[in-house]
């Protein structure tokens, strides 16, 4: 696959898969996105759940939260919209959002575009015309150091510092003290791949997953996450899309090495359960299709008695995966973390 090709097979995914990242992080962010990047102060805060819903025909605000400072003692809505790409229709986007935040609140609203892509945005942020006036910041994260983001007190906000601007650090070197942060946090494994995967999938944003992911595999054996699942499943779905498993084309694989694929597919599909993760970010995270991820959650949940079986002297794990109707590389899978534990 050309570099071309492969830029913009991964644009649109990739898009919105960080889009739910950001999201899903957001919560953690917010010291980091209102003091370091917004400039805000405040003294109260609370979220806007009920809002998120109604706000707007067309998509949802990434982020939303009423402050209560010494400007606005009675309270604002903070909105914060993250993008990578440079969206011509960004300010069209924008109006309409405040004008529903404040028909919704009747409170002032603060408005923030971050821009997550390469470079300085170029998107139109005012518009003026007889008796209006509306404008928002653009806030390009290249305009911010690595530093400023690799010793957040939070691994969503560490794992920024890829995509800020690297202040001429290699990108190796920068990817192993990212992992160093990431390691002081080595008590929740789980959580860690998480952001492995995530890491990665910012390094696609800047075309650097290629020296992050080599970087990754040769910090292996000084780091603890599972280099197998987090970072070489990682490795076989690059492989195969420069393959054609993009096009659906899997006739030329061979039958071991899409076993294998499968395999880590299903490994990240349970990380995502296990995180209490929704399907649809899942199906992001494991490349795979709604009804596989379905299918995996609906095996899962008979797990105690798949493991009961492998217990048993001489269990046969094709056998067991058909007694439970469940498919087979799971238990597999099940067999190879119990013989971890041992």
């Amino acid at each position: 696959m050309s570099k071309q090709n492969e830029k913009d097979f991964f644009g649109k995914e990739e898009g919105n898969y960080i889009d739910k990242i950001i999201k899903e992080n957001c919560k953690n962010m917010i010291p980091l996105i209102f003091e370091k990047i917004c400039g805000l102060q405040w003294s109260k805060m609370k979220p806007l759940p009920d809002i998120k819903q109604q706000v707007t025909r067309e998509k949802e605000p990434d982020f939303l939260q009423m402050i209560y400072n010494d400007d606005y003692p009675r309270g604002a809505v903070v909105h914060v919209e993250f993008e990578t790409t440079d969206n011509s229709k960004m300010c069209r986007r924008m109006l309409e959002y405040t004008g529903m935040l404040h028909f919704n609140t009747n409170k002032p609203v603060l408005q923030y575009v971050v821009y997550l892509g390469k470079g300085k945005a170029r998107m139109k942020h005012r518009a003026k015309w007889d008796g209006l006036e509306f404008s928002f910041p653009v806030i390009n994260i290249e305009d911010y150091s690595y530093r400023d983001f690799l010793n957040s007190e939070y691994p969503e906000g560490v794992i920024l510092s890829l995509i800020a601007n690297h202040d001429g650090i290699d990108v190796t070197e920068l990817t192993e003290l990212i992992i160093g942060r990431l390691v002081l946090n080595k008590e929740n494994k789980i959580a860690n791949g998480k952001f492995i995967n995530q890491l990665i999938m910012f390094a696609r944003l800047r075309n650097l997953h290629r020296p992050v992911t080599n970087k990754l595999i040769r910090m292996k054996e000084t780091t603890f996450f599972d280099v197998n699942t987090d970072i070489l499943y990682m490795k076989g779905i690059e492989k195969g899309i420069e393959r054609g498993i993009e096009r659906g084309i899997e006739k030329g694989m061979e039958k071991g090495e899409k076993k294998g694929l499968i395999k880590q597919q299903i490994v990240t599909i349970l990380k995502g359960i296990r995180l209490e993760l929704k399907d649809d970010l899942i199906t992001e995270m494991a490349n795979a299709v709604p009804g596989f991820v379905k299918s995996i959650r609906t095996d899962y949940a008979k797990k105690s008695k798949i493991v009961t079986e492998l217990k048993k002297r001489n269990s046969d794990p094709k056998v067991i995966a058909e007694k439970f109707k469940v498919h087979p590389l799971l238990v597999e899978i099940f067999q190879d973390e119990m013989k971890k534990q041992n």
